[in-house]
């Protein structure tokens, strides 16, 4: 599998919000997926929906 047959998830990664986006395969195309509030800890962020 080469390495451009793979997905990818991109984090933004923000005091206030954490943005989600995907890199489809082939490159060339980021589709944004959602913001995700941030709650001011990195346990509680990893826990956020």
């Amino acid at each position: 599998m080469g390495s451009n047959s793979l997905t990818t998830l991109g984090l933004d990664y923000g005091t206030v919000r954490i943005g989600l986006a995907l890199s489809l395969p082939g490159g060339g195309l980021i589709v944004p997926l959602d913001t995700l509030a941030h709650p001011g800890e990195e346990p509680a962020a990893a826990d956020a929906r």
